[in-house]
């Protein structure tokens, strides 16, 4: 709304967004910056 963008909710609720890190490569400090396990 107010940006131009429609979305499917229906669709999009198919693909939920999953909070989890594939790979500890993906793991981050606070400020951005990689960390290794």
């Amino acid at each position: 709304p107010g940006l131009g963008i429609d979305i499917d909710e229906k669709l999009a609720a198919r693909y939920p967004c999953e909070d989890t890190v594939e790979q500890w490569t993906q793991t981050r400090w606070p400020d951005g910056s990689p960390a290794r396990p």
